[in-house]
């Protein structure tokens, strides 16, 4: 009897946790989510929810800034009140204040609401009243597959008290039943705490998006530009965005594009002025091309504005606009004709808005798509082709340096791990002397290995209920379109590599069995690859990853099985280096992911075929990323490509020692490729094969210009240019300074600053398992590989 109650106790206990929990989760409308401020305006913090429902908060210095935050904690609820803590920052805000502590620092938030300026704005007597709440007369639902015009009354749009308008998911779009050309439009909107991607769109084909981008550091804000096509990726240098459950405003001046006397040719492309919650984020900016599905209508003298359903309630109110169409231009249309292969060809293209030849080679930047910081100029157009198609490969992109290598990539059938061919194990960018001593410096608490810790435990890559979403292939366009699965791998490599550096630092085999369920996952059921124009930048990335966590959980944990092993080497050999072996012409950081991919491949693999592959790559591309006034007036060509394109939007900067391919295009996209040819530098050294040796010049000089420029260093960037703290350089700074001695002044300021690095695409805990290690496991260096 006593046994049954202490059951009957023990599960009652259970359920009331369980209840608790759950009532613990923290709603969208949690009054202490939002914007805090300490009185001296000096320090702001942004609490939120992020898509996966956790609450955090991001502690910065500059109120709409993208620059990365000073720290980022997260926040549970305790009762009404909310407990922060994270990057050594703790605290709690409930009623209104908000208190945070970091050793003898304390800041004290008060909670506030932001107002647009230009919130109520009143509609000028000349205005088009589109929306006041009284009614949707001047809209219509829009036609399937049309656009241009409405299909009857609108249907299933809420109108609310207090003269809301509520999007209302699955009744589709609405559109105006009038057409403009120049306008100049007032609108209001509001989000409700969802994951959401709308927007308005000026004549059905130039979408304004409208997100949730409030706490979102870098990529495209709420207000940039939708589906523009060219220029790409042209983003705000400001996140205006509010918080959730905040009325926003935007005011927009929109040109139309302008045709020549036969109305059939664009001359000048479309232009737009935004002004979003009373700051100034595009001026005259141009809308040269557009994507996706509106791309077919063309381009016009006139057309509807368009407000979109995209599966997510959101809310409009206040809509009116100036119609400032400039007469005769009603019929202007370039001509759309479709090509012998059915595929859409727009006319026109003119000689400011038609595309053609850039910088006079006729090739343009490369845009991956992937994530990047925003620029730190008004409307900072990154670097981008606009030509760029979401093809099922990237035939056009093959090097053709790399075009007749013969490694295997077929699976192996011999039911057995490959044999070793001499590999030290673990040794893919970390040794078990590495690891060894991250596990003393974390247990002692010796800097700056005991914050990095923190760190990594506290990321959401290593929960202990971390669940894998594995696809069977992963399709990944430019900028994102489409998406599926590429976010969801990366996210799931770099949980593997996580939970096995957690495994091995606290011995707790919840983590190790966690990484093995991640990568079992992927390798049972990945049949498809990496396909669409991204696809192998994708694998790359990828590709990179996966063989640090397999390398640290099958050398220092008995618990994978020899047929997991084949399997996982398996996936590596056909669903990843197909994809990547024979590198790409396109940008740098493509081919230089690539040689990191296939060199860690090759050790996890066992495969010296593969290995030597990826040291060629490396070997080719990176001379000719990093400039030295040694090779000359020009940069050295990469090989089978022709020379690389180091200019952007007709800005070539000056060649200087250090300048990297890609410098001219943004802050992010160079130390990607940098990470690259670092990780794959250091893999190899772990190999007994000195690759830094060979370009230390230049990966000096890289980082060494790139510190110049950020703080506490003082020299003034070029107006052009675009510097940013990166998660990376620590494996690098590591290997020259600490192991070699040489002298990095400016960088030697800039990396405790910087500390602890987290992650971004292949760039992971750098700080964790690389700062002031020095050549604590390395081997004897080997005679030069192949």
């Amino acid at each position: 009897m006593k046994r049954t109650t202490s059951i009957l106790k023990m599960t009652m206990l259970l359920l009331l946790t369980a209840f608790t929990t759950y009532a613990q989760q923290i709603g969208k409308d949690n009054p202490l989510l939002g914007d805090w401020k300490t009185s001296d305006n000096k320090y702001y913090l942004q609490v939120f929810l992020t898509k996966e429902g956790a609450c955090k908060a991001n502690l910065i210095n500059k109120l709409n800034s993208p620059e990365a935050p000073l720290a980022v904690l997260s926040a549970e609820l305790a009762g009404t009140a909310l407990n922060f803590n994270g990057d050594g920052w703790s605290g709690k805000a409930e009623k209104g204040k908000l208190n945070l502590v970091k050793g003898t620092e304390k800041l004290v938030f008060n909670h506030y609401v932001r107002t647009s300026p230009t919130m109520g704005a009143a509609a000028p007597k000349d205005a088009i009243v589109l929306f006041n709440g009284k009614g949707l007369d001047e809209w219509g639902k829009l036609a399937p597959k049309e656009w241009l015009k409405p299909d009857g009354p609108v249907d299933g749009w809420k109108i609310l008290p207090g003269g809301i308008l509520e999007v209302t998911p699955g009744t589709g779009s609405i559109v105006t039943k009038k057409v403009f050309g120049d306008l100049k439009l007032h609108f209001e909107c509001r989000l409700l705490g969802e994951v959401t991607n709308g927007g308005v769109y000026f004549m059905s084909r130039y979408e304004i998006n409208i997100k949730d981008s409030y706490g979102q550091i870098g990529g495209s804000p709420s207000g940039a530009f939708g589906n523009i096509s060219k220029p790409a990726d042209f983003y705000p240098s400001v996140n205006m965005a509010y918080p959730p459950m905040v009325w926003q405003t935007f005011d927009i001046e929109f040109r139309a594009p302008r045709f020549d006397a036969s109305g059939t040719k664009k001359i000048e492309s479309a232009r737009i002025s935004i002004v979003h919650n009373g700051v100034q984020t595009y001026k005259d900016a141009p809308m040269e091309e557009v994507k996706g599905a509106t791309g077919i209508l063309g381009e016009a003298g006139v057309g509807p504005i368009y407000l979109q359903e995209h599966g997510t309630a959101y809310q409009f109110r206040n809509i009116w606009v100036v119609d400032k169409t400039v007469k005769g231009t009603e019929n202007a249309h370039t001509p759309v004709v479709a090509s012998a292969d059915g595929a859409v060809k727009k006319g026109g293209g003119g000689k400011k808005g038609g595309g053609g030849k850039k910088n006079g080679t006729g090739k343009k930047p490369g845009a991956e798509g992937d994530t990047a910081a925003a620029g730190e100029q008004p409307a900072k157009k990154k670097g981008g082709s606009s030509k760029k198609n979401a093809t099922a490969d990237y035939e056009g992109e093959k090097n053709p340096a790399y075009a007749a290598v013969t490694v295997m990539i077929t699976p192996d059938l011999s039911g057995k791990p490959a044999k070793p061919v001499g590999f030290n194990h673990p040794g893919v960018l970390v040794n078990r002397a590495q690891l060894d001593e991250i596990k003393k410096r974390v247990a002692a608490g010796t800097e700056p290995q005991k914050s990095a810790f923190e760190a990594l435990k506290e990321s959401p890559l290593g929960a202990l209920g971390y669940t894998p979403q594995p696809r069977d292939t992963v399709s990944c366009g430019p900028y994102s379109k489409p998406n599926l699965g590429c976010k969801d791998e990366q996210n799931d490599c770099a949980a593997a590599y996580t939970q096995a550096l957690l495994w091995f630092i606290t011995g707790n085999k919840t983590y190790a069995e966690s990484a093995i369920k991640i990568m079992n996952a992927w390798s049972t059921n990945l049949v498809g690859g990496h396909n669409y124009a991204n696809g192998p930048v994708q694998a790359a990335w990828c590709g990179s990853v996966w063989p640090r966590a397999a390398e640290i959980i099958r050398y220092t944990y008995k618990g994978w099985s020899d047929a997991d092993v084949l399997k996982f080497q398996n996936m590596l050999r056909v669903q990843y280096l197909p994809s990547i072996i024979h590198g790409d012409c396109e940008n740098g950081n493509k081919e230089l992911a690539m040689a990191e991919a296939i060199i860690n491949i090759g050790v996890f693999n066992d495969d010296r075929t593969v290995f030597d592959l990826g040291l060629k790559m490396w070997r080719g591309r990176t001379p000719a990323y990093i400039y030295l006034k040694t090779d000359g007036p020009k940069p050295i060509d990469p090989p089978g490509c022709g020379p690389a394109i180091w200019s952007n939007k007709g800005y070539m900067p000056e060649l200087v020692d250090g300048l990297m391919q890609e410098t001219a295009r943004d802050s992010h996209h160079p130390w990607m490729a940098f990470a690259s040819m670092a990780n794959a530098a250091e893999t190899a050294r772990q190999q007994g094969v000195d690759l830094y040796a060979e370009e230390g010049k230049r990966m000096v000089a890289a980082l060494e210009f790139q510190a110049q420029y950020l703080k506490p260093n003082k020299a003034t960037p070029p107006a052009e240019l675009q510097f940013a703290l990166q998660p990376t350089w620590e494996i690098a700074y590591n290997h020259f300074h600490n192991r070699m001695g040489m002298n990095l002044p400016n960088m030697k300021l800039v990396l405790p600053t910087n500390r602890p690095t987290k992650g971004d695409h292949h760039m992971l805990w750098e700080t964790l398992t690389h700062a002031e290690m020095g050549k604590i496991g390395v081997p004897e260096q080997v005679k030069k590989a192949k």
